[in-house]
């Protein structure tokens, strides 16, 4: 019995410790386009939620932030934990 109740003390505090959080990020695509010479300009923005602890939730939306550059045209995320 003690060791049912242990488990089952253990298996409430990991529960209490994850919360759903929602990474948003802004992609923004700016350039050239190098097949018609137009001008981009655009931004879009997009989410996602996840359960989790909140140092894992932080490392998992930093993972979106990112810049590159291809043919002319670079695209931008900048993502946020909310």
């Amino acid at each position: 019995m003690k060791k049912v109740f242990s488990l089952a003390l253990i298996a409430i505090a990991f529960a209490s410790c994850t919360k759903t959080y929602t990474c948003e990020c802004t992609v923004s695509t700016t350039g050239t386009d190098p097949i018609t010479g137009m001008s981009i300009n655009s931004s879009q923005v997009v989410s996602e939620t996840k359960d989790a602890k909140k140092a894992d939730a932080e490392d998992w939306c930093a993972e979106g932030n990112s810049t590159q550059t291809t043919l002319g045209l670079t695209v931008t995320s900048a993502c946020e934990l909310k």
